[in-house]
């Protein structure tokens, strides 16, 4: 996995070349566009191969080469394509949600993702008692590793409510708490009938999350919390 992921960014960047960087701008850098447009779909997956150039392909590689490998051998090439995959999905996202004016290439997220897999079983250790089974330390990383990476869109969340809740705005703050809530029990019990496993269960978390956020910045962006304000 790890080889086959080098060869395709060396293959992006050869590409880029040839076409005169037509490849990385619709292809393989991520920004905010159209949904209409195809090949947004593609960027949103394809702009953790792209890179802006041989140095920033060399550092990004140089880690990936590092740290990849005994990460594919401890966790296999299937839980590690599944985080490069989930991993390109959220940064993509974010970079599209927060920061629309600009553009997102390259596998730098990919190795930070890498980097914090050794981390995670030290993480749980904390919260358990000495002598846990695997099993337990297991559960708790497959959770870890579904709801983290959105944890910048349950903070975007809590910023706009406190925004709300301090307005004195408390109807839109209920209706953005309640859905997010209601929502996940909801998910969680579907999800987990549909998928077979636990793993249904976590994804209800980020899933009200979004569905919870995008209500919190309706709510902040239509400024009707404004007349909520006291007068000074």
């Amino acid at each position: 996995m790890i080889l086959t992921f080098f060869l395709l960014s060396l293959l992006v960047l050869f590409l880029d070349q040839w076409t005169g960087g037509w490849t990385t701008m619709h292809l393989f850098c991520v920004y905010r566009s159209s949904l209409k447009d195809p090949l947004f779909y593609i960027r949103l997956f394809g702009h953790v191969l792209g890179h802006a150039g041989w140095e920033h392909f060399l550092n990004n590689m140089l880690l990936l080469l590092v740290v990849g490998p005994p990460m594919e051998e401890k966790y296999g090439s299937i839980p590690l394509l599944k985080g490069i995959v989930l991993t390109a999905l959220v940064t993509g996202v974010l970079q599209c949600v927060l920061f629309p004016r600009t553009g997102l290439l390259g596998a730098s997220g990919i190795v930070f993702m890498m980097i914090y897999l050794p981390l995670a079983n030290r993480i749980i250790s904390l919260f358990l008692p000495a002598g846990s089974a695997s099993g337990v330390v297991d559960v708790a990383r497959g959770y870890l590793f579904t709801v983290v990476p959105f944890y910048v869109v349950v903070c975007i969340k809590f910023v706009c409510d406190s925004v709300l809740r301090g307005a004195g705005a408390m109807r839109p703050f209920m209706i953005t708490t309640f859905s997010d809530l209601i929502l996940r029990v909801i998910l969680s019990i579907a999800l987990f009938y549909v998928i077979g496993n636990e793993h249904g269960i976590w994804m209800s978390w980020p899933i009200g999350w979004f569905l919870g956020s995008g209500l919190s910045v309706f709510f902040y962006k239509t400024g009707a919390w404004r007349k909520d304000l006291p007068t000074l």
